[in-house]
């Protein structure tokens, strides 16, 4: 093979590397994978130049919406540091994961939307957000239906029924929600 016949393989793989990432349907202009012989280089040479020409600005776009995402999806660490006695215990048990080491986790602005609500009496409860995730419906067992505007802290709504509750659920938006009542 000659030197650039080479040299137009490495571009054809450099480009169908690069592609691959960005891929998103079908391979529109050329087969990367077609082997370049000694008849045909011109044509592929063409054609890497032509898809070179249509996917840099292409590119470039698709780097600032990546830029965008989140690389990862958040998660909690529970493996247990080192230690010889904490060694034999399985490292990443996520029953023993407590609301704390949840706070210890996160950051301070995610740690700040954190809140307790305390209803021993009757529950247990059903809960449902909006679809904008400021409002909390939460349905008792026995009858105890309240609406919060969670980050304000301030009840918007509240009925005690006379009968059980099965589940809750906002309808469109959070001005109107649905009860499950008993069978």
């Amino acid at each position: 093979m000659s030197r650039e016949t080479k040299k137009k393989q490495k571009y054809v793989k450099k480009i169908s590397q690069r592609s691959k990432s960005y891929k998103f349907g079908e391979q529109r202009y050329f087969n990367a994978n077609k082997s370049i012989n000694k008849k045909t280089p011109k044509k592929y040479y063409k054609q890497t130049k032509q898809v070179h020409k249509k996917t840099k600005p292409v590119d470039k776009e698709v780097d600032l919406y990546q830029s965008h995402l989140p690389e990862t999806a958040g998660y909690i660490d529970t493996h247990v540091k080192a230690s010889e006695e904490l060694e034999k215990i399985e490292k990443s048990k996520t029953l023993r994961l407590t609301q704390e080491d949840i706070l210890q986790q996160s950051d301070l602005i995610s740690a700040s939307k954190r809140f307790e609500l305390t209803l021993p009496k009757l529950g247990p409860y059903n809960i449902n957000y909006s679809r904008s995730g400021r409002y909390l419906l939460i349905g008792g067992n026995r009858g105890h239906i309240a609406s919060i505007d969670w980050m304000s802290k301030k009840l918007t709504c509240e009925f005690q029924l006379k009968e059980t509750v099965r589940d809750v659920q906002y309808l469109h938006n959070e001005n109107m929600f649905a009860v499950a009542q008993k069978k």
